[in-house]
C-alpha cells in the first residue's frame, strides 16, 4: 500500500509537472497568436522543456537517439540554411565595389541594393557603406532593408531612389544608376509587374516566412536568396 507521505510526494511532483507544462503550452499559444512569429521567440521556453523531458530521455535509448537526431536536424535548418544567403551576399556586394574601384571609366555611379523579405542585413559587412562617395571616382553603393512590405511600397522606394538620383546627376555629366533586389527565390512574385534579371543566386536559403513547397519539384532551386537587377 502506498502511504500518505509517498502519496503526498507523488501528487506534488505531478503538480509541478503539470505547472511547468501549463507554462509551456499557455506561452506557445499566445505566441502563435501573435502576427509575427520566429522560431527563436521559443528560446526561453526550452528551459522548461528540458526539466519535463530531461529525466525520461536520458534513460531511454530510443529516446535519446530522436533527441540527437532532432538536434543534428534543427542544426542544418536554422543554423545552416536558415537565412543562410544574407551574409554571402553582402560579401559578394562587398567585393563588386571593390572591383568597381579599380575601373576607371569617368562614369559616377550608385548601386542601391534592397533587401526584402530576410533578415535585417548587418550592412557594416559592406565596407562601402560607410565610405558612401569615392571622391575620385563618384562609386556610391547603399544597403536598404524593406524587411516584409507590400509591393506597391517596393515599387516606390524604387522610383523614389531613381528621382533621387536624376536630381542629382545634373551636377555631374554622366551617371548611372542600378537597383538590385535581394530576396528569396519563393518570393519572386512579390516583385508584382517589376521587370528584373537574375544577377546571382546564393544558396542555401530558407526563409520561413517564404517557405518552399516540397512538392513543388524544385526544392533545390528555391532554396536560394536571389539579387535580382531591376530593369
Amino acid at each position: 500500500m502506498i502511504s500518505a507521505e509517498n502519496s503526498q510526494f507523488v501528487a506534488q511532483k505531478w503538480f509541478r509537472v503539470a505547472l511547468v507544462l501549463g507554462s509551456v503550452t499557455v506561452s506557445v499559444i499566445f505566441l502563435s497568436a501573435a502576427p509575427h512569429q520566429e522560431p527563436r521567440f521559443l528560446l526561453p521556453l526550452l528551459p522548461l522543456v528540458a526539466v519535463i523531458c530531461g529525466p525520461y530521455i536520458f534513460t531511454r535509448k530510443s529516446l535519446l537517439f530522436v533527441w540527437f537526431a532532432i538536434n543534428a536536424a534543427l542544426f542544418v535548418m536554422m543554423g545552416v540554411m536558415h537565412q543562410g544567403g544574407v551574409i554571402p551576399s553582402l560579401h559578394f556586394i562587398d567585393e563588386s565595389y571593390r572591383e568597381d574601384l579599380m575601373i576607371d571609366d569617368g562614369i559616377a555611379k550608385e548601386y542601391n541594393y534592397i533587401y526584402y523579405h530576410t533578415y535585417i542585413p548587418p550592412s557594416f559587412l559592406v565596407r562601402s557603406t560607410y565610405c558612401l562617395q569615392n571622391d575620385s571616382k563618384n562609386i556610391s553603393t547603399r544597403v536598404f532593408d524593406l524587411q516584409g512590405a507590400p509591393t506597391a511600397k517596393l515599387a516606390q522606394f524604387i522610383d523614389l531612389l531613381n528621382n533621387t538620383a536624376s536630381a542629382r546627376a545634373s551636377s555631374i555629366a554622366s551617371t548611372r544608376v542600378r537597383n538590385f533586389v535581394v530576396l528569396p527565390r519563393t518570393a519572386h512574385k512579390l516583385l508584382g509587374h517589376l521587370k528584373f534579371t537574375l544577377i546571382k543566386c546564393f544558396w542555401p536559403h530558407l526563409s520561413m516566412e517564404s517557405p518552399p513547397s516540397i512538392f513543388s519539384g524544385n526544392l533545390s532551386e528555391d532554396l536560394c536568396l536571389d539579387l535580382v537587377e531591376i530593369l
